[in-house]
């Protein structure tokens, strides 16, 4: 059975979804609102960022915790606490299982053990982190910088900051192809799409998505289609 699960963030809770009918089915209030959900890898589990009151760079109640959902039951299977970690944001599956969340109050992203459930890594990116990608080997973390020119190259074996690409137009939303050779990033002031070779790590191409409205605040998500096509 193929569900569809979202956040509501205004109204605390996350919902479920017919994938096929598009039936609304459960609704399971949460104590703040969440603003993003990863699968974990087996499918079984989704993990959802705390976020709290507010909107990126506004958050004046923000929260430390990361929601753990097992969706067999559409329940609440515990928290994840973060501690001094402020607002987790963007999150996405690395490799062993770990789960990479962007803490944004704190210029950091978060590697969390979901065996644990404890942060088991902490790395400061010099900047405020919205949202990430985690590259398919789990070696690298390209995180993006929305309120400034940059994208942030993270070595997670390493955990330190190693690079840094310029975008014209800042980061939004990002993917990577399969491979984890080719990452695709929407710019935030500009409707376009920036493609960056992950082995060079450089911008090779802009992309212009032509009729998109031209707002100056994008807020664009990126995904790429099984297919990859």
């Amino acid at each position: 059975m193929q569900n569809i699960i979202l956040t509501a963030k205004n109204d605390k809770r996350i919902e479920f979804y017919d994938g096929a009918t598009h039936a609304a089915r459960e609704k399971l209030d949460m104590p703040a609102p969440v603003h993003e959900l990863a699968l974990s890898p087996d499918g079984r589990t989704a993990y959802g960022s705390v976020f709290g009151g507010g909107v990126f760079g506004k958050n004046k109640d923000p929260d430390h915790r990361v929601v753990v959902i097992d969706l067999a039951s559409r329940a609440i299977d515990g928290y994840i606490d973060a501690g001094t970690y402020l607002a987790p944001h963007g999150l996405m599956f690395g490799a062993d299982r770990m789960l990479w969340v962007t803490a944004e109050l704190n210029n950091a992203i978060l590697g969390i053990d979901t065996r644990s459930r404890k942060v088991a890594a902490a790395i400061d990116i010099a900047g405020a982190a919205h949202w990430l990608a985690v590259s398919p080997d789990g070696t690298r973390a390209y995180v993006s910088h929305k309120q400034s020119h940059k994208l942030g190259v993270v070595d997670l074996v390493k955990q330190r900051v190693v690079n840094e690409i310029s975008i014209p137009n800042r980061c939004e939303g990002l993917a990577l192809t399969r491979d984890g050779a080719t990452l695709f990033l929407a710019s935030h002031a500009l409707p376009e799409l920036n493609v960056i070779d992950t082995r060079s790590e450089k911008l090779v191409k802009r992309i212009r998505i032509d009729g998109s409205p031209e707002e100056k605040t994008q807020l664009r998500r990126v995904r790429i289609s099984p297919d990859e096509r």
